[in-house]
């Protein structure tokens, strides 16, 4: 997937909010929008260059742009877009077969979780020569010593996720839960515990009753991010 528009490099300044920041572009400071609302303290601290799409502000728009891109720790880029991950998998199967999955027909984006009880939606509906799957993809952005973790703040909308896909599962719905790393230096991905018990321990049970568990890295440029390969679920 390439980045819509053109990027421009940036000095993170602030977080005024969950989703809103400042950046320093040359002499201009630009007030930005972040789509993600996790932490991101790794990511988006004073003084790390990040890449932005700048667009002109006015009177509808709080913002001059949106940051998309942000410097690792190695001198790479994290994409910290959290909207991004079911267009990630799709475009990667349309490219690629998963096994167990086969290939890919039809799709179609946030559809309501079919079950009596259960609200909400999620991230996609996907039709393959083997049949029908329900998926929701989590974004991951936070990397420590090589295994991409998910959440880096409590989510109490990712946890009960993960129940409808458990409760789904035993009701004969076939359902996969995909974590997708938005970044390339990361070799497995894992629930973060200590983060959000709670989610780990949602995790663990939908494991436990077959809930298929799957996690893909991403390889992020200046132009573009697609996933890039499999990469373990270490729980």
């Amino acid at each position: 997937m390439r980045w819509p528009g053109h990027l421009r490099k940036a000095v993170f300044l602030e977080r005024n909010s969950r989703f809103h920041g400042r950046v320093r572009d040359g002499r201009r400071v630009r007030t930005v929008h972040i789509p993600n609302s996790g932490r991101l303290g790794e990511l988006l601290f004073p003084g790390n260059r990040v890449g932005y799409r700048p667009r002109r502000a006015n009177l509808d728009r709080r913002t001059e742009g949106t940051v998309l891109l942000a410097q690792t720790p190695s001198g790479g880029w994290a994409s910290i877009d959290a909207r991004l991950p079911p267009r990630l998998l799709l475009e990667y199967l349309q490219g690629s077969q998963v096994s167990s999955w086969g290939r890919l027909r039809t799709w179609r984006l946030e559809p309501a979780i079919p079950l009596e009880g259960h609200r909400g939606r999620l991230d996609l509906w996907l039709e393959t020569n083997r049949g029908a799957w329900w998926v929701e993809t989590k974004s991951v952005t936070l990397v420590r010593d090589s295994v991409g973790y998910f959440p880096d703040a409590v989510t109490v909308r990712g946890r009960h996720h993960v129940e409808a896909l458990t409760a789904m599962h035993r009701a004969g719905y076939p359902v996969a839960l995909i974590f997708v790393v938005q970044r390339s230096d990361a070799r497995a991905a894992a629930v973060d515990g200590q983060t959000d018990p709670a989610l780990y321990e949602a995790v663990e049970r939908a494991r436990v009753a077959g809930v298929p568990v799957r996690a893909f890295a991403c390889r992020v440029t200046w132009r573009s991010v697609r996933i890039d390969r499999e990469i373990p679920f270490a729980g």
